[in-house]
């Protein structure tokens, strides 16, 4: 049997025993990601991330009591617990939380359904809110409509969000910068890129967004964000 056909025959064995083929030879054995993954559950027992409302108890709990064995490293996409429920880089910093708790599901489902209401009637089908962005000039929301698409909508700052929005944009993308969190939206309509970003990381002066659209390659539009609101 050829050296193809033997990796073949156990990837079909793994996905018969219901084995992640994602996870094939992802072992947490290096030592770097083993000290990033000590240190990531040391921090999450000594109460780093108790502010954090990602956090559950139950969320907690879970990675106080994983294993070395519960974690897989992705290369470069990071460590992650089980199958994606937590992501850290190979510092033992936090990337993301994917994981949610029955009663954040509840919350959720509370939050969307509020979020709906206050929304024009053309805009109330999504999946989950993302954000909300206020600019001296413009109102901006984005929702995820499944899949990590995005939709872009604006409106005079004047006007409210159940008003018929100037523009709506779909298709949309985020885009991370680095591993300390900000990351930014991303729309393009024809010749005009729109780009929404949220400054996690910044200086004291830094504003907690920014609104700049682009034709072409010049930069027409360049708003610090006033306000915004994420979403949970």
């Amino acid at each position: 049997m050829s050296f193809l056909k033997k990796i073949a025959v156990v990837v079909a064995i793994l996905l018969i025993s219901g084995i992640s083929v994602a996870r094939l030879n992802a072992a947490v054995d290096d030592p770097e990601n083993v000290k990033a993954v000590n240190s990531f559950i040391k921090a999450v027992k000594s109460g780093k991330y108790d502010s954090n409302k990602q956090f559950s108890p139950e969320l907690k709990n879970m990675i106080a009591n994983s294993t070395l064995k519960d974690w897989s490293a992705m290369g470069w996409r990071g460590i992650m617990l089980f199958d994606g429920d937590v992501w850290i880089d190979s510092d033992g910093e936090l990337i993301s939380v994917n994981y949610v708790s029955k009663n954040q599901k509840k919350e959720m489902e509370a939050e969307i359904n509020t979020s709906k209401n206050e929304l024009h009637a053309s805009l109330q089908d999504f999946k989950q809110p993302v954000l909300e962005l206020e600019t001296e000039k413009f109102r901006v929301r984005i929702d995820n409509m499944g899949n990590d698409a995005y939709r872009y909508a604006v409106w005079p700052i004047k006007k409210q969000m159940i008003d018929t929005p100037d523009l709506v944009l779909k298709g949309g993308k985020i885009v991370f910068e680095g591993s300390g969190g900000n990351h930014h939206y991303e729309f393009k309509s024809g010749p005009y890129t729109y780009k929404c970003y949220v400054n996690v990381v910044g200086t004291v002066d830094s504003p907690p967004g920014e609104l700049l659209v682009y034709k072409g390659t010049e930069l027409i539009v360049n708003q610090p964000a006033k306000a915004l609101k994420q979403f949970k």
